[in-house]
């Protein structure tokens, strides 16, 4: 059994609490931004979340809809758009735990890398802001490399950057189609972040699955010393 000496994670919904973050910004959003209080702060909110559809939908069009279906006319969308780019980072939070994880991962010798599809302003902001890019090895954002998940040339790309091979490497992520089956499919083990907008991955293709970062240790260290 190959020794597995690094993990790499998706970052949305895996490290960071995007919908616990989302709600933060939006209700600071909505608390500043008079035009919008003319529906109620709970609409507003109700409304982004259905239109953003996990992240999948530009901020661009959710705005514009919003405005365009509630009557909005005193505030252009491009500016509710400069907002979320200049301040939804700072309402970032991860998953409890996470820090914990990954410092005892770096304290075990195990490299470790970040792979995310996304803008690279946004994600970079949110990493930053986490403090996530003082502690991996690798950071792939999509944007920058013009690839995205489940291709595998970005997996690839950040095993080179680790030099490792895929076998010895774990990605943990949320996603059943780009994360679990894109890490698979290059030969890494995968584990799965449980997420409820998404139906369990085949367990034909998944090492393990969790819900708190507080049980991770112990499924990593059964899979490391395996």
């Amino acid at each position: 059994m190959t020794k597995i000496e690094g993990i790499l994670f998706d970052l949305d919904q895996t490290l960071m609490d995007r919908d616990k973050s989302l709600h933060l910004f939006l209700d600071k959003q909505w608390n500043k931004q008079k035009s919008l209080q003319a529906i109620s702060k709970n609409d507003f909110i109700t409304k982004f979340i259905e239109l953003d559809k996990n992240g999948i939908v530009w901020k661009d069009e959710v705005y514009s809809q919003i405005l365009n279906d509630f009557g909005i006319k005193d505030i252009h969308y491009n500016d509710l758009l400069t907002d979320y780019l200049a301040n939804f980072s700072q309402n970032a939070v991860l998953f409890p735990d996470v820090m914990d994880v990954l410092q005892t991962c770096e304290n075990q010798k195990i490299k470790l890398g970040i792979i995310t599809n996304g803008r690279e302003d946004l994600q970079s902001s949110v990493i930053r802001a986490c403090n996530l890019d003082q502690i991996m090895d690798v950071i792939l954002i999509s944007e920058v490399e013009g690839i995205k998940k489940p291709d595998p040339i970005i997996f690839k790309s950040a095993l080179n950057h680790l030099s490792l091979s895929p076998a010895s490497c774990i990605f943990i992520g949320d996603n059943p189609d780009t994360d679990i089956k894109g890490a698979y499919n290059v030969g890494m083990k995968a584990i799965w972040k449980e997420n409820k907008l998404f139906q369990e991955p085949d367990k034909s293709i998944t090492s393990s699955t969790f819900t708190d970062f507080k049980d991770l240790l112990s499924i990593l260290d059964n899979l490391i010393k395996s």
